[in-house]
């Protein structure tokens, strides 16, 4: 899932037909800006995927049911959970 939050380049020209000042200077700002975005997008989609485990180990009875001890099952669950904490850096 990738949703664009960036807003749009400007192709705002001046009577020569060149880009304006402001433009370019708002497109520069812009190809600055993408890749912190696209890692931002990255991570958000690491801990998603880490999430949607942990709500399929959680939700899943046969699994449950599959551990000889309720000790078993809540160490299964730990081991899913961990990474996804170790995803979220204060």
């Amino acid at each position: 899932m990738s949703v664009r939050a960036l807003p749009p380049r400007s192709d705002e020209r001046g009577s020569d037909g060149q880009l304006t000042y402001e433009a370019k200077a708002w497109n520069q700002c812009l190809e600055e800006c993408e890749p912190a975005f696209e890692a931002l997008q990255a991570e958000l989609s690491r801990i998603r995927n880490g999430l949607l485990d942990m709500i399929d180990a959680l939700s899943s009875d046969a699994h449950a049911a599959s551990f000889q001890s309720l000790g078993q099952y809540r160490s299964a669950l730990l081991k899913v959970a961990r990474p996804l904490a170790a995803e979220v850096k204060p």
